[in-house]
């Protein structure tokens, strides 16, 4: 029963941080940081996925268009397009959450084409557990 405990973790992890709709009131489609996010979602779905299966040479698919949506969502708020909605005079803390979680999914790609699936789980967990953070300070 304990073998499976990390496995619900990530589970539970995942249905608290359903990533979705970080930023302004833009539509999707005009609003990088909402498509960074969807995006970023179901790839989460999948790595839990992967993860409870050992499946960990699907993992690096999941997370490829993801550096293009972040060059996206910096641009745009750069250019001051995108407004976060709560803590929005934060910008470079928001920046500094999103260069760490980044590097972790570097990690976590490195750790998957090694078949590390201890480094995996850590990983994961700490990706998740970023989110929540994130969506603590930047979401309403």
């Amino acid at each position: 029963m304990n073998g499976n405990r990390p496995v619900k973790k990530i589970i539970a992890a995942v249905c608290v941080c359903v990533i979705s709709g970080l930023a302004s009131s833009a539509p999707a489609a005009d609003n990088p940081l909402k498509e960074e996010m969807r995006r970023l979602d179901a790839a989460f779905k999948n790595l839990v996925g992967d993860v409870a299966l050992g499946n960990l040479s699907a993992v690096e698919g999941h997370f490829h268009e993801l550096h293009a949506l972040k060059e996206k969502t910096h641009a745009a708020l750069e250019k001051g397009e995108i407004k976060l909605p709560k803590n929005g005079g934060k910008i470079k803390l928001f920046e500094q959450y999103d260069a760490s979680f980044h590097k972790k999914l570097e990690q976590l790609i490195k750790a998957s084409k090694k078949d590390n699936i201890k480094a995996v789980r850590r990983l994961t967990h700490r990706l998740l557990d970023a989110c929540i953070r994130c969506h603590g300070v930047f979401r309403q």
